[in-house]
């Protein structure tokens, strides 16, 4: 199963042009590789890729503030989706 991020939604800084990305999706190959996720103690969300035959790695991290709520495999013992 794929990872699925929704974001806190937060308004540009001032003169800043880019739009504000309010989803994020780590999506799986199948065969190959699928992602998974985690919660630091501090709150922090943890993307974790784990490819196929070789052990598991974080891929990146959200800040507590920063991410609203994730759908997706929980990687670990116990829990389930976090929001």
């Amino acid at each position: 199963m794929s990872v699925f991020i929704k974001l806190a939604e937060v308004g540009d800084p001032d003169g800043y042009t880019d739009r504000t990305i309010s989803d994020v999706a780590y999506e799986d190959v199948a065969n190959e590789l699928s992602y998974a996720y985690d919660l630091h103690p501090s709150g922090a969300l943890r993307v974790i890729r784990v490819p196929v035959g070789l052990p598991a790695a974080v891929e990146c991290v959200f800040s507590p503030g920063v991410w609203f709520r994730v759908q997706g495999r929980w990687h670990g013992a116990g829990g389930s989706d976090a929001s």
